[in-house]
């Protein structure tokens, strides 16, 4: 399958886990990543996917490798620090880090790092 074909692949199923069908759209980032096992978008939309459909640790476990395949992505970081329960508190507030210095007023990354590290919460 070519690179052109592969990037139809990810919109359709882009289209579909926009319009709710999530079995659909699993099963075409599922084809992008058979080709492309590192790709990172189809990481984190299957991660999405999994998460939504109660597959927490599977789900947490794509999205994770989508941030070490595009560390500088922040919309991944994000996701990751939004499903982050069983994260370390030091590997939290290392990601939240990274989110805040690639998005400063990334909310989501400044309440993370509050959380993994409440010494480090400042009141301005």
């Amino acid at each position: 399958m070519s690179g052109t074909d592969l990037d139809q692949v990810l919109l359709d199923a882009l289209a579909a886990h926009r319009s709710g069908a999530l079995a659909e759209a699993a099963e075409g980032y599922r084809r992008v990543l058979t080709a492309i096992p590192d790709q990172p978008d189809a990481l984190h939309l299957l991660g999405q996917v999994l998460l939504t459909a109660g597959k927490p640790d599977l789900g947490f476990g794509l999205v994770l490798r989508a941030v070490t395949a595009a560390p500088d992505e922040a919309s991944f970081i994000r996701t990751a620090l939004l499903q982050s329960p069983a994260m370390s508190a030091a590997r939290k507030a290392a990601m939240a880090r990274r989110a805040i210095a690639l998005d400063p007023a990334d909310p989501t990354a400044w309440l993370s790092l509050a959380e993994a590290e409440p010494s480090s919460a400042t009141v301005v």
